[in-house]
């Protein structure tokens, strides 16, 4: 039986150690952008509290070459929910369905096989009359000067 040379080993050995620098580096944990539901201060349903956010300042992306997503995109999404949820319940668990009204159901698909629906969007529909320019609108109306 041949015996393997005394250099042999080493040489593996010094190559995997060399391959061991070629491994892709860990990628830093994902934020935590979750809106999170707590009890109302006055005890009387609950509150939807926002993530907090980090700034695009201090944002530390890393090389612009690594194609990595900001760790700061997707947490203004999160706040707007926050923001905006009529009911932070709903964002546990939604609303059952109440019960169906077959009369409307029919009525639609009877419209819709005698081919008498509605577009969503009116492709020859006019321009508006008037247009409102952010720095005319006024809170809670958008009324104009």
């Amino acid at each position: 039986m041949r015996s393997l040379p005394p250099s042999l080993p080493l040489m593996a050995l010094l190559c995997a150690l060399a391959l061991n620098g070629c491994a892709t580096p860990a990628q830093p944990p994902a934020p935590d952008y979750r809106v999170k539901v707590m009890p109302a201060p006055n005890g009387k349903g609950a509150v939807a509290v926002p993530p907090h956010c980090l700034s695009w300042a201090q944002d530390q992306m890393g090389s612009p070459w690594d194609n990595q997503a900001s760790p700061t995109f997707g947490c203004a999404t999160a706040q707007d929910l926050a923001a905006q949820v009529a009911n932070p319940n709903d964002l546990i668990e939604g609303r059952p369905l109440g019960a169906p009204d077959p009369i409307v159901s029919a009525a639609s698909v009877s419209r819709y096989q005698a081919g008498k629906t509605t577009a969503l969007i009116d492709p020859n529909a006019a321009a508006p009359a008037q247009v409102i320019k952010m720095e005319d609108a006024r809170l809670g109306g958008g009324a104009s000067k």
